[in-house]
């Protein structure tokens, strides 16, 4: 019976992670038709490295927020235009050997907690007008 339950526990959180990543890339994906996006992308340092296993998550003043991944420092998001809080996430640093299913360890990296804070961020981006291609990079002490 204990393994009935493990595996019932780890489909509902398969399904969860799931439904959870579909939805977080659906507001960059859109719902077809026409949409008023401007491409932005940049660079986001740490201490003045690029920072890695990490994601920012732009918040609008009205409506989801739209989650853009970090690639060695570099990012790309597809946004409306108009004015973003901006915060950083870290991702957890994985251990040679780590497979599915065992805990995932505590990152070991720690941001000052401003750059997690939606409300606290000092983090912001103005987005203009749909069709210009936008720059802004980010810095984090």
């Amino acid at each position: 019976m204990k393994s009935f339950r493990n595996d019932g526990y780890r489909r509902r959180v398969w399904i969860a992670s799931s439904t959870s990543l579909a939805l977080s890339i659906l507001p960059m994906i859109g719902c077809g038709g026409e949409s008023s996006v401007t491409s932005l992308s940049g660079r986001v340092l740490y201490e003045g490295q690029p920072l890695s296993n990490a994601s920012l998550m732009f918040y609008p003043g009205d409506g989801r927020p739209v989650i853009a991944p970090l690639s060695n420092g570099d990012y790309l998001a597809q946004l409306p235009p108009g004015e973003y809080r901006v915060t950083v996430n870290l991702g957890a640093e994985l251990p040679p050997g780590w497979k599915e299913g065992d805990p995932v360890p505590p990152t070991s990296r720690k941001l000052p907690r401003q750059f997690a804070s939606r409300l606290d961020t000092p983090l912001t981006a103005t987005v203009g007008p749909e069709g210009k291609d936008q720059t802004i990079d980010f810095s984090v002490p």
